[in-house]
């Protein structure tokens, strides 16, 4: 759709089928969920994945604590509007349901703590191993969050690995469109 910044085709007609749950994610693409929810009288998931409000006491920018207290606050907002409310690990979990406990959605709050399921514990792995072994990191990879995200960390535990017989490479993915040079320089 040609002048429209992506984030808002998510909330045309033409794009959407109804009778489906849509998840917000964040309050960046949280914010369309409720305008499909509106025309569509659909089911409504909202994923919380950070802390804005503690996230922008390590941001570098100008004003990182008070914007991240903006979105935190929208963020709230979109999930008292929720169907069913998702954090990511148990601390954003408690951290939601104390902050949606006003709306008595406190209970509402399902923990999806990251890990490995166990519907994956019995994947036949492949039986002949690789000359290089790949490890996996995605994200933005911008300047601003390349500490916060442990990308730095990363970088530095395959850089320890130089030694070791078998080569190892780190594979990141996610970077920007015309900033991946600047990335593959900040992991160097």
């Amino acid at each position: 759709m040609p002048g429209l910044e992506p984030n808002f085709w998510l909330s045309t007609d033409g794009l959407l089928v109804r009778h489906l749950t849509h998840i917000g994610h964040g309050a960046v693409l949280g914010r369309q969920v409720q305008i499909i929810k509106r025309h569509h009288h659909c089911k409504w998931i909202q994923v919380v994945h950070t802390a804005p409000e503690e996230l922008g006491m390590y941001k570098s920018y100008a004003d990182a604590i008070s914007r991240g207290e903006k979105k935190h606050q929208a963020e709230v907002k979109l999930c008292e509007k929720a169907d069913q409310v998702v954090a990511v690990g148990p601390k954003l979990a408690e951290a939601f349901s104390g902050y949606l406990r006003v709306c008595g959605k406190d209970q509402d709050v399902l923990n999806l703590t990251p890990g490995v399921f166990s519907e994956f514990a019995d994947v036949k792995q492949a039986t002949e191993e690789r000359k290089t072994f790949s490890v996996l990191a995605f994200g933005r990879g911008n300047n601003e969050d390349f500490q916060l995200k442990g990308y730095d960390i990363a970088a530095c535990a395959i850089a320890q690995l130089k030694d070791e017989p078998q080569p190892y490479k780190l594979l990141f993915v996610g970077a920007p469109s015309g900033e991946e040079e600047k990335v593959k320089d900040l992991l160097l």
